[in-house]
């Protein structure tokens, strides 16, 4: 789960990024997108579309999911 979670995010499990309360690592900063509906921030920008469309490909969401279930 946590191999597919940095895929999506283009970041390592044992990076601290921001989140609104402060350092947070990855699992809980994804968590924390995803329980407040903006999964969508933490996709890797390189993996979104390149017509600039902020909406992930199909199925994208699915694999998130299946990531926080782990």
């Amino acid at each position: 789960g946590v191999i597919l979670m940095e895929i999506l995010t283009g970041k390592s499990a044992g990076d601290i990024v921001s989140g609104n309360t402060g350092a947070v690592d990855l699992t809980d900063w994804v968590r924390l997108l995803a329980t407040e509906g903006r999964a969508v921030e933490c996709f890797d920008s390189g993996l979104l579309s390149a017509d600039g469309e902020r909406e992930p490909p199909k199925g994208m969401d699915d694999m998130l999911a299946i990531t926080l279930k782990c």
